[in-house]
């Protein structure tokens, strides 16, 4: 009763990464044509950055909601181990939400700056970056916050919004 199935597992984490990077090829192809460029990189190469773009993006991602989620356990296990006491807890309980945001904005820049297929200088901060993720953040509402306290709205036959844990 108890075989192993490691092979759907990874068969799954393969599926997934490539149906996540289909969606970093679709952002590259809508960046060149925002810049007025065709595709000028064999597929193999597009598809090679839309996978290293995808793994990146949830590395960045996972960063930035650990420090979110689990940031006050973090400064209280740093403030412990270095000996800095409740005002560095207090510090970075502040310090995280900008942070964590800093985080995706940077992983913006770099899909901005890695997608298309045009020569362009690195910036560390594009408008692109920082209105992008200002929508996500809007767009995701405080429900992703609700989550972490476990109370998030959710509404139910249109009669109102219930909530749940």
């Amino acid at each position: 009763m108890t075989e192993q199935k490691g092979g759907v597992l990874s068969f799954g984490i393969l599926a997934a990464l490539w149906a996540s990077s289909s969606a970093v090829v679709a952002i590259t192809d809508a960046l060149n044509r925002a810049y007025d460029v065709q595709e000028g990189r064999p597929w193999w190469k597009v598809r090679g950055v839309a996978l290293l773009l995808t793994i990146g993006l949830f590395l960045f991602i996972v960063a930035a909601m650990v420090l979110l989620i689990f940031g006050p356990q973090l400064s209280d296990w740093l403030a412990s181990l270095v000996g800095l006491g409740k005002v560095f807890e207090r510090l970075w309980n502040i310090i995280r939400w900008p942070d964590s945001a800093g985080m995706l904005i940077v992983a913006m820049a770099v899909v901005y700056y890695y997608a298309p297929d045009v020569e362009q200088q690195w910036k560390w901060i594009t408008p692109g970056a920082v209105f992008a993720v200002n929508v996500w953040q809007y767009w995701r509402g405080d429900c992703l916050s609700d989550v972490v306290v476990s109370d998030c709205t959710i509404p139910v036959d249109g009669k109102g919004d219930q909530r749940g844990s």
